[in-house]
């Protein structure tokens, strides 16, 4: 059991810190390009330039999977991830 638990871990550590590559961000951003409710954080300028320059938004969409954004553009999940990591980022509900 202790092995199983073991691999897990080392799967699960593997996937969340797997190094983003630029072309993954590039062509998941063409993608998201197209998606409404991503359009709406690229209307807003201050989440515009989030999107656009920072290393962390740029992580999390670098982390989704292409297939899965093509297959379900509106997959709650990943836009769960943009609304929190650009809340974060942006200040919006901090203390």
């Amino acid at each position: 059991m202790d092995i199983i638990l073991e691999l897990l871990f080392d799967i699960f550590t593997l996937n969340m810190t797997r190094k983003v590559k630029e072309e993954d961000i590039c062509e998941n951003m063409a993608i998201l390009k197209e998606i409404e409710w991503f359009q709406v954080y690229l209307q807003d300028n201050e989440y515009r330039t989030l999107i656009i320059h920072d290393e962390d938004v740029r992580n999390v969409i670098g982390r989704f999977r292409s297939n899965k954004l093509e297959k379900d553009p509106n997959h709650f999940p990943y836009q769960k991830k943009m609304y929190d990591i650009i809340q974060k980022k942006s200040g919006v509900g901090a203390n």
